[in-house]
């Protein structure tokens, strides 16, 4: 009984050999190639900024300008990617820089003034250039015995990727 046995399992399995060798027997499908997710194609980029103020007026002083931005993928932030400067008319009218954008940003958050700032958000093509111009201004009231005045200074902030 157990030479028969060994025999059908032999059998069996050069049947079972066989058929798997042979082409027209079917077959699980191929699998087919995902193409890699748009981020994984675009690289981290190079950008400038410049942020630019003046003051309107200079006979009490100057107020500076908060400028700020971040980088958004899917709308949240970048970690690592917010930035903030403050430009103060009397000390430079203008300050520059250039950084990186990374590759899985789409989208673009500014704010410049205080104390209630001019913001937008930008959405973008990951793939592609993006340049950005957001204007904003920082207004202070100061109140002594006799009189008011407002400190007022004006800023724009460029970006350019």
């Amino acid at each position: 009984m157990r030479t028969v046995l060994i025999a059908a399992t032999l059998s069996f399995t050069a049947l079972l050999a066989t058929s798997c060798s042979d082409r027209s027997f079917p077959t699980a499908p191929a699998a087919v190639s995902v193409a890699a997710p748009l981020s994984a194609l675009v690289s981290d980029r190079p950008y400038t900024w410049q942020v630019t103020c003046s003051s309107h007026n200079a006979l009490y002083g100057t107020l500076g300008v908060d400028v700020s931005w971040v980088w958004l993928s899917g709308g949240v932030a970048i970690a690592g990617t917010s930035r903030s400067v403050v430009c103060h008319p009397d000390v430079a009218t203008t300050l520059t820089g250039s950084e990186v954008r990374p590759a899985a940003a789409d989208g673009f958050f500014a704010s410049v003034g205080w104390p209630i700032p001019n913001t937008k958000t930008w959405t973008f093509d990951p793939s592609g250039s993006f340049k950005a111009l957001l204007k904003g201004a920082s207004v202070q009231t100061i109140y002594d015995f006799t009189s008011s005045y407002q400190l007022k200074s004006s800023g724009t902030l460029k970006v350019d990727s």
